[in-house]
């Protein structure tokens, strides 16, 4: 009577989608060649690797690599039924594999849409379903053209729920752009989950470029700020606000400042012998309210000559023998 493979019942925990990478267990009598796999519950879970399926003439390691999704809110066991056949082809008793799969976070994809320069002020999703998340494994940004802050997260493990709630991007694109974060949530049961991304849209500012204009003195002008905004997307802006930030040499009658209006307006007084400059300070706000960083009109105003009356007493029929009065500014050609 030849003898028959004996082998013990073994157990195995894994996370969902992790390989088993355990053996079947050794006999402890006549040494088993091969298992015959009699019978597979998976109790509702599906198959991610290997090939877990009823089969004869299996191999110690057959199992090594397979694996299964648990999406549900509790552990769930796979039972395999196995076999074990020796060398002679004896057939042993049959002996279990129970493998509890823990089951795994999953998170579902966000989105958020923001301004550019504009912090995100984002909070990550928790599980929508399987155990709570207890941190996040950011894996990949793809940043589509977009700037990042010097501050924003990098690639790392071990985040919380505002991992990004500090980055922010700019664009100064013609057109809105997204950037898109990918996570791994990790269960607080140690398990991975699926990868889960958050796109961010971040809508464009306006762009604004410095310019420098000249006027005489007591000369009205009319400067539209729009023609400072370069072209593309942000080629209109809805609103500029504006205020004086500098003044160079003695003027009067200057408008200290508005907000909400389109075109910066005035009339400079400039009675001194040299060219006094204004510079005026512009913020554009897009359509979609985006804030753009700051631009200036530097406003030259040349001096006009300054005169004093003066009076003359001549005889009649006698030459004035004087002529006008010097400017007391700039020189009256």
């Amino acid at each position: 009577v030849n003898p028959e493979p004996v082998v013990t019942n073994q157990t195995i925990t894994v996370c969902s989608d992790e390989n088993l990478n355990q053996a079947f267990n050794a006999s402890t009598s006549v040494v088993a060649d091969t298992y015959n796999i009699t019978n597979l519950e998976t109790n509702g879970l599906s198959i991610s690797a290997g090939n877990p399926a009823v089969a004869n003439g299996l191999l110690a390691n057959d199992l090594e690599d397979d694996a299964f999704t648990n999406l549900t809110n509790a552990p769930v066991d796979v039972i395999y039924t196995v076999v074990p056949v020796s060398g002679s082809n004896c057939e042993g008793e049959p002996f279990s594999v129970t493998v509890t799969v823990n089951p795994e976070p999953v998170v579902a994809n966000q989105t958020t849409t923001v301004c550019s320069d504009e912090t995100l002020g984002f909070t990550l999703a928790n599980d929508l379903n399987g155990p709570d998340v207890a941190s996040y494994n950011l894996t990949n940004i793809t940043a589509n053209g977009l700037t990042a802050a010097s501050g924003n997260t990098s690639l790392q493990n071990g985040l919380l729920v505002d991992a990004i709630s500090n980055d922010s991007w700019n664009n100064i694109s013609a057109t809105t752009l997204d950037v898109v974060y990918t996570f791994v949530p990790l269960g607080d049961n140690g398990c991975l989950g699926d990868p889960f991304t958050v796109t961010v849209t971040v809508n464009p500012e306006p762009v604004g470029v410095d310019s420098n204009e000249t006027i005489c003195s007591d000369s009205s002008f009319n400067f539209n700020p729009q023609d400072n905004i370069t072209t593309g997307g942000n080629a209109v802006a809805s609103t500029f606000t504006w205020e004086i930030t500098q003044i160079t040499g003695t003027v009067s009658g200057v408008n200290e400042g508005d907000t909400g209006i389109q075109n910066v307006i005035g009339t400079i007084t400039n009675t001194s012998a040299n060219t006094a400059i204004v510079e005026y300070t512009i913020t554009a706000t897009s359509t979609n309210g985006c804030v753009g960083t700051p631009f200036k009109i530097n406003v030259s105003i040349t001096s006009e000559p300054v005169v004093p009356n003066q009076t003359i007493t001549v005889c009649s029929d006698e030459n004035l023998n004087q002529a006008f009065n010097a400017s007391t500014s700039v020189v009256a050609d």
